[in-house]
């Protein structure tokens, strides 16, 4: 060591020398100083990893959007009769949408807000409302490099050939099968309401 770093040099406390804010570490509960989480003796509040899946908890976490299509300028809409389309004015009632996590990894459901029916995909590539939630309305949810969204479905469609939602410039729903990622008819925008 040199001279200059036996000067800075700082003498380090020992351990007898160190008392801590709680003094000695009988009389010590990490409850009342809220450094240790409580535990409910109610087993109705705790869950469980299994539980989440029962219960689905991810319901509570709701977002209302309106879903703008890049392509032709169009909110997608679920309409009363269960048909899907894109309309240009903005605040339409059918165009607003409940979205929300459904289990995990960007899987997400959604439903019309004003007509309650969820957007799903039947066998064929097209899109419909249903008032019954099922596996066909069941959609992953992927942040793309624009910053715009797409939407495939988690049913159909295999894993080099999504099958993605998507509106063309008339505001009318494209079928899936001839959807690509890259097509801008399946980028959408989730705007606030």
């Amino acid at each position: 060591m040199t001279a200059d770093m036996v000067r800075n040099k700082r003498a380090l406390p020992s351990d007898d020398d160190v008392q801590d804010d709680f003094g000695s570490g009988e009389d010590f509960d990490p409850l009342s100083t809220g450094l240790a989480p409580s535990h409910h003796d109610s087993s109705e509040d705790e869950v469980t990893r299994d539980d989440r899946w029962e219960r689905n908890i991810d319901d509570d976490i709701v977002r209302m959007r309106q879903l703008y299509c890049r392509a032709g300028g169009h909110h997608l809409q679920i309409l009363p009769d269960g048909s899907v389309k894109g309309t240009r004015q903005s605040g339409d009632q059918y165009a607003v949408l409940e979205m929300a996590p459904v289990h995990f990894r960007g899987v997400m459901r959604i439903k019309g807000y004003a007509t309650g029916l969820h957007l799903c995909m039947d066998a064929r590539g097209r899109l419909y409302g249903s008032s019954e939630f099922t596996e066909e309305c069941k959609f992953r949810e992927t942040l793309e490099e624009n910053l715009y969204n797409t939407y495939y479905s988690v049913l159909y469609g295999a894993r080099r050939k999504r099958w993605y939602v998507a509106l063309n410039k008339q505001g009318r729903p494209r079928n899936a099968q001839r959807t690509k990622r890259k097509h801008l008819s399946t980028h959408f925008l989730p705007r606030r309401v």
